[in-house]
């Protein structure tokens, strides 16, 4: 092989991924199952209160790819995990926090209690091993039950609303685009 066919070799490879990476997702996008169930799958991971939201899309992909009508597209999932990040994170958990005190009938504490506690633990601990157990006991004990049974409620209902609001909407779209050509022809 010619050193300078070697290039040309890579380009012609990297236009072919290219092109046919582009187009299956544009394909794709007129599925409106396909685009209902990514962000179906990036909103329910997004609300789960873990660090590595991303890496979670990642594993549903790998699991629901080999089946056509659980495919989703990883980067609109992934997308939707940057809904919760540092900044948003406290507002979503003290709402869960929030639906799971309603739910199990339970008084609950304010915003501002709620934010106080977690800005103690921070100042007070020496360590950063004393401030996770800290922070340990006051998410599980304190405020954990009602914040795990918040979050379920949350993550479901929610999820289940951008399913369907994702799949009318697409629909909706599919439908009039097939009219425009329909009434164009």
């Amino acid at each position: 092989m010619n050193f300078l066919e070697l290039p040309k070799t890579w380009y012609a490879k990297a236009k072919n991924f290219t092109v046919n990476f582009i187009d299956s997702f544009k394909k794709n996008l007129q599925r409106p199952n396909f685009l209902a169930n990514s962000n179906a799958v990036g909103v329910f991971c997004a609300l789960v209160p873990t660090i590595g939201q991303g890496y979670l899309c990642f594993l549903l992909w790998l699991l629901f790819r080999k089946f056509k009508s659980t495919q989703f597209s990883l980067a609109i999932s992934v997308a939707w995990t940057v809904i919760t990040n540092p900044l948003t994170m406290p507002f979503v958990l003290y709402g869960y926090y929030k639906v799971g005190s309603w739910c199990i009938a339970r008084d609950s504490i304010t915003f501002e209690q709620f934010i106080t506690q977690a800005k103690d633990i921070i100042r007070t601990s020496t360590n950063w091993e004393s401030a996770i157990k800290e922070g340990m006991h006051f998410a599980f004990d304190d405020i954990g039950s009602p914040m795990l049974i918040g979050a379920g409620v949350c993550i479901v209902v929610i999820t289940i609303i951008a399913y369907f609001l994702t799949y009318f909407i697409a629909s909706y779209m599919a439908k009039r685009r097939t009219q425009k050509r329909f009434f164009n022809f």
